[in-house]
């Protein structure tokens, strides 16, 4: 415990914020433990097709 490389944390960030544009945060508190939270952008276009949520 307590021991690592990090490089979890760097392909988490290659992911996340290189490859889809989001945001990547981590709150830590010693003793209580670490909350991750990953935000990830939601656009309204998929391979150039426009999606709809209309229930037409």
């Amino acid at each position: 415990m307590g021991k690592g490389t990090m490089l979890g944390m760097a392909i988490a960030h290659q992911i996340v914020l290189a490859t889809h544009g989001g945001t990547l945060k981590v709150e830590s508190e010693l003793g209580k433990g670490t909350q991750f939270c990953i935000g990830l952008p939601v656009n309204n276009y998929l391979g150039g097709h426009e999606l709809s949520f209309d229930n037409d």
